[in-house]
């Protein structure tokens, strides 16, 4: 993931961060995501904002077509990225 933030840093001049799961009862990852999601919007919200999520975890399908349900696991190897294209 290192070598992809890096193309997004160098090549493309975007903002990223870094966004990590944790694993918690009360909040599971994607609530987590949901809320990064939000912040990102409000924060961000301009006509010339780019906003690109990069997942690496785990996962399993929902239940509507095309759909995705985020999977905790103790190890803590989920990421999320957000890039915003007018911040350089």
């Amino acid at each position: 993931m290192a070598r992809l933030e890096r193309v997004f840093q160098d090549d493309f001049h975007y903002k990223t961060v870094r966004k990590e799961l944790t694993q918690d009862s009360e909040r599971t990852p994607q609530i987590q995501v949901n809320k990064h999601l939000a912040d990102f919007v409000y924060d961000h919200n301009d006509t010339s904002t780019l906003l690109i999520v990069y997942y690496a975890g785990h996962g399993r399908p929902g239940e509507s077509k095309g759909g995705l349900n985020l999977a905790g696991y103790k190890r803590q190897s989920e990421f999320f990225y957000e890039a915003n294209a007018d911040a350089q």
